[in-house]
């Protein structure tokens, strides 16, 4: 019968179709003439997968950019409202000029030795909660393996994915460290962080309830997903499903 998840990709307004076994469509104004076959599914999806995913994205909200050395904002703006191409840009301008003075040699001894250990020159930074702890010596096997079956089966480039922790050890408890994460993200020049865990959120921007699962901070787009917890136990293709919305990025 194949795998469930064989027709995920498949648009929505077509899924009803495919389901009931048809795969094939002819386009208006054009017939199936001899060597001109008409496009099957997988064209299909090919062709309108982008549409689609626009369709289905939720607009990002905005809050304010935060600086290499200071908390964000007490005042993040409302969800949904989307900043101004004009302020936008002042924000990332800013950001750039305070990465410019920013070295990781001046950092401490702890977040230096995970700079040498991150590659420098990925699409997107992926984090959760308890990855300080992880890359401090205390890995955990099963979400490792998680991890890496998940990489798998987004098949992105050698160096896309770069892991860097939004938390580090204290006495051996884990703390959130707000300001190391954004430098690091800010050096690495990542336009996207995939979090692993929505409610987590709160540890990187100013509070605030956020209603949609991307959330912008001045040039940076945060993707707000389950938490590995919530993935481990699902099927294989629920867990597709869960993190589509991560696959679409164009990488």
């Amino acid at each position: 019968m194949g795998s469930p998840g064989r027709n995920l990709n498949v648009p929505e307004h077509l899924r009803g179709w495919y389901e009931a076994g048809v795969h094939h469509f002819f386009l208006p104004g054009r017939s199936c003439e001899a060597g001109q076959a008409a496009p099957d599914a997988a064209s299909i999806r090919a062709g309108s997968a982008p549409t689609q995913t626009a369709a289905r994205s939720m607009p990002p909200c905005s809050v304010p950019a935060r600086s290499n050395n200071q908390q964000p904002s007490s005042s993040p703006s409302s969800p949904g409202q989307a900043a101004t191409p004009q302020n936008d840009a002042q924000e990332t301008a800013q950001r750039a000029s305070k990465v410019a003075d920013d070295s990781h040699t001046t950092w401490p001894e702890l977040w230096q030795k995970l700079w040498l250990r991150t590659p420098h020159d990925p699409k997107i930074v992926w984090t959760y909660y308890d990855l300080g702890a992880h890359m401090a010596g205390q890995p955990d096997k099963a979400i490792a393996q998680l991890l890496q079956s998940i990489i798998y089966y987004f098949r992105w480039p050698k160096g896309t994915i770069a892991f860097w922790p939004m938390t580090e050890l204290v006495d051996e408890q884990l703390q959130p460290n707000r300001d190391m994460f954004w430098r690091g993200v800010d050096l690495l020049g990542c336009g996207h962080v995939a979090l692993f865990g929505r409610d987590a959120v709160s540890h990187l921007v100013s509070d605030g309830t956020f209603a949609t699962d991307v959330v912008k901070v001045g040039g940076t787009q945060v993707h707000l997903l389950p938490t590995l917890a919530e993935l481990e136990p699902m099927l294989p293709h629920e867990r597709l499903i869960a993190l589509d919305s991560l696959k679409q990025l164009p990488f």
